[in-house]
């Protein structure tokens, strides 16, 4: 696994391909209490999202095949 420095993540592994990660978080808002406002102790919420994309043999061109043994991430992020 490693970082694409852009909020992403690729992840490989034996006979399962490449597969690129992006998080996706909604803007906080702030979590209202019982009386319907916010007051102290009040935590604000998020929606967080991962959406991944998958790479492999069939998919990919240039991917020779499905066993990933190591990953190098350029300053482009691929």
């Amino acid at each position: 696994m490693v970082s694409d420095g852009h909020g992403g993540v690729w992840v490989a592994g034996e006979d399962s391909g490449i597969y690129h990660g992006t998080l996706e978080v909604q803007p906080l808002t702030p979590a209202l209490n019982a009386g319907g406002a916010v007051g102290p102790g009040v935590t604000p919420n998020a929606s967080i999202r991962i959406t991944w994309q998958h790479f492999d043999h069939g998919n990919a061109p240039g991917l020779p095949r499905d066993s990933i043994t190591s990953l190098c991430v350029d300053a482009q992020g691929r």
